[in-house]
């Protein structure tokens, strides 16, 4: 009995902890944060300590670029994170830590300077084949001022796996707006460390700013062989009538190496002008607590 509770939770940590962490993975996929990323440490600062030693950097068409660093010298000694990320939600450079203590992960993450001010905590516990993850932000800089709350739920049955995230902010500044997040997601695994999944999220605004509106994502991962990994991605956003306001779609390929894993997002403009750059963003990931 006990080796099969220590199994369902090796395998449900292989399944959705796979360490791959660079946002080109994240951003051909076009998923929201309820499929597991180290990427997802500036929301859940406690899940770093499940993708100890490992390191990604990111190179974007848009010259922006993102990169970090999770480092752990053992497991009693927590895990420390250093990463610079580009984006509307926290850009800039953020530290945290992270440690398994009395079967809960625990972690903060921060960001302390004349003009910009953030901090996060988290906690989240794997109860056999689900997990719950909580979490707590605050921001303040020179544009913006909020405050969220994240919570995030995910149950494995079998080859599927079901996810659910709901976040809660709060805008104080520029304007003064509440803002509902509602995410599902169902995957399948297929093909060894493979999947497809479909996720939807609801987006509801109230205050200086309200509206509603529904995005609904679709992609796969898919090893095409033991170096090759095929990713697609699409997303379709729609009104609060339900009438489809715009549609994207992002090809993908990534290489693994040992345990180096190199990211490529496609630019699919090349279909229609030939001008165009054929790929828009490279990353790449090392996990050295392999070696």
């Amino acid at each position: 009995m006990k080796r099969s509770i220590i199994a369902s939770i090796v395998l449900l940590l292989c399944a959705v902890s796979v360490v791959r962490a660079d946002e080109v993975r994240v951003q051909t996929l076009m998923v929201p944060d309820v499929i597991d990323d180290p990427v997802n440490i500036l929301i859940f600062p406690h899940q770093m300590v499940q993708y100890a030693n490992c390191l990604w950097g990111d190179i974007h068409r848009t010259a922006a670029e993102d990169f970090g660093i999770i480092f752990s010298p053992g497991p009693r000694f927590g895990a420390l994170a250093l990463w610079q990320q580009s984006g509307d939600l926290v850009p800039g450079f953020n530290f945290g830590y992270g440690r398994r203590l009395f079967r809960f992960d625990l972690g903060f993450s921060g960001m302390y300077m004349s003009d910009h001010k953030h901090f996060g905590i988290g906690v989240g516990r794997t109860f056999f084949s689900k997990r719950v993850d909580l979490s707590f932000q605050y921001n303040d800089d020179i544009n913006t001022k909020w405050y969220r709350i994240n919570q995030h739920s995910l149950f494995r049955k079998g080859d599927y796996i079901l996810a659910y995230r709901y976040a809660f902010v709060q805008h104080r500044e520029p304007n003064d707006y509440l803002n509902h997040r509602i995410a599902l997601s169902i995957q399948r695994l297929v093909l060894s460390e493979g999947f497809v999944h479909v996720s939807a999220e609801y987006i509801i605004q109230s205050g200086d700013f309200f509206e509603d509106f529904l995005d609904l994502y679709a992609g796969a991962e898919l090893p095409l062989s033991r170096t090759f990994v095929f990713r697609l991605g699409m997303m379709e956003e729609l009104n609060a009538d339900m009438v489809p306001i715009s549609f994207e779609f992002q090809p993908g390929i990534g290489m693994r190496i040992r345990e180096f894993t190199l990211d490529f997002q496609f630019n699919k403009d090349r279909l229609h002008h030939k001008e165009a750059t054929l790929v828009n963003s490279f990353g790449v990931d090392l996990n050295f607590g392999g070696f």
